[in-house]
């Protein structure tokens, strides 16, 4: 036993470095201490760091990280249900909505071999949906650089495993209106899933289309 404990101890430590090393190495804008004060307008972060609130919840709470978290997250799903008017039954948690987005990629892979999004848009969750097998057809934006719904709508096929759509867009910062989103993840469900990623709603003080998502089993809306 605690020659097992010892190497698992090791391969930890190891792996752990080597996590933090690869992370760190394999982006070449790292090149800068990623560490140190300041803006960096290559990356959506928050350059204030935490809140005190937060700061002082980890201090609270830190002893107990080595416990499974299953009653804690369900006691979140019920404030965070609370909070947008929805079920905790219908919340999923992950770390971050990356996750989420991959998890969604896996699950429409099994039957079909399509992701319809745009050009640009977030894609950190592309490699997971390739190496599912799944492939990307990115459309252009319109002119006024947003997603092109139309175009998207009458990209779909019976190929098309999910739409996914940022709203407001990453990293152009545009946003479609609401209503018309709405009006889009409501139609195009009937033919696929409808990935919604609100990561960046609160910006644009833009309502978030929750409310739909957990009515329909083809629209999945993140928020991060």
């Amino acid at each position: 036993m605690s020659n097992r404990r010892q190497f698992l101890l090791q391969s930890t430590l190891a792996l752990t470095g080597l996590s933090i090393t690869g992370s760190l190495s394999a982006n070449p804008f790292n090149r800068r201490n990623p560490y140190a004060k300041g803006i960096y307008l290559n990356a959506n972060e928050n350059p204030y760091g935490p809140s005190p609130m937060a700061r002082e919840a980890i201090q609270q709470h830190y002893l107990n990280s080595n416990r499974y978290p299953d009653d804690p997250l369900n006691a979140l799903k019920v404030k965070i249900g609370n909070h947008w008017g929805v079920k905790d039954v219908n919340i999923l948690l992950g770390a971050g909505s990356s996750e989420i987005i991959g998890l969604a990629a896996l699950h429409v892979s099994k039957t079909k071999k399509k992701v319809l999004t745009a050009e640009p848009a977030y894609k950190v969750w592309n490699n997971q949906a390739n190496a599912f097998g799944l492939t990307i057809d990115r459309l252009p934006l319109t002119v006024e650089r947003k997603f092109d719904l139309n175009a998207i709508a009458a990209a779909i096929d019976a190929d098309t495993a999910m739409v996914y759509v940022c709203n407001p867009n990453n990293p152009t910062g545009t946003y479609v209106d609401v209503p018309a989103l709405k009006k889009f993840a409501l139609e195009a469900s009937k033919k696929t899933m409808v990935f919604i990623d609100e990561a960046y709603t609160e910006y644009a003080e833009l309502e978030s289309l929750a409310s739909i998502a957990v009515t329909n089993k083809n629209i999945i809306v993140a928020k991060t």
